[in-house]
């Protein structure tokens, strides 16, 4: 089990990770026009890096085999690692509804082959008050977390607070317990 599966758990099957999970897109209707949040175009999964092989099958028409990080043909989505050897399937779309909905996708195609236990979150790409932010989808609890930059290695505590309350006031379930608001240090994108 690698670490960061002990610190975001094992996949949650609840029927409501479905719905909270759509629970962004409606909220994205309502703060789209505010000012302090300008939503991303790019979203990834991060999924465990324990058995990843299946990504790489050359059997899969989904996953065709990559040598190094490169768009998969007639696709909007890439497998990366990051600098702690987790792996990421990025998606880019033309907009914020568009990639959500493609997460999912992709979340449910990896589900439907038998590995949807080893994807841990969904990592939304924003910008909050100018700095580059990532709102994170915790497979296991099916709840959202608010993370805010300062720089590669800092966070802007007082900044994801403000985010979740705005995040939370548009009836997305944030995380309560802040000390389960865990960064994703590195994310590559």
């Amino acid at each position: 089990m690698s670490l960061l599966t002990k610190i975001l758990g094992k996949r949650n099957s609840n029927k409501k990770n479905r719905g909270n999970y759509f629970s962004i897109i409606q909220a994205y209707q309502e703060l789209n026009s505010n000012t302090q949040i300008e939503f991303g175009s790019v979203a990834g999964l991060l999924i465990n890096r324990d058995g990843l092989d299946f990504l790489y099958s050359p059997h899969d028409a989904l996953f065709p085999k990559t040598n190094k990080t490169e768009m998969v043909p007639n696709s909007n989505f890439t497998i990366q690692k990051d600098n702690h050897s987790s792996n990421w399937v990025i998606v880019h779309g033309k907009n914020f509804p568009q990639i959500v909905e493609r997460i999912h996708f992709l979340g449910e195609k990896i589900t439907d082959q038998g590995f949807g236990n080893l994807i841990l979150a969904a990592v939304f790409s924003i910008q909050f008050n100018s700095k580059r932010t990532y709102i994170i989808f915790n497979v296991k609890s099916a709840q959202f977390h608010p993370l805010v930059l300062e720089d590669e290695k800092t966070r802007d505590n007082v900044q994801e607070i403000n985010l979740g309350t705005l995040l939370s006031s548009e009836k997305i379930p944030i995380e309560k317990n802040l000390e389960l608001w865990h960064p994703l240090w590195g994310i590559p994108f």
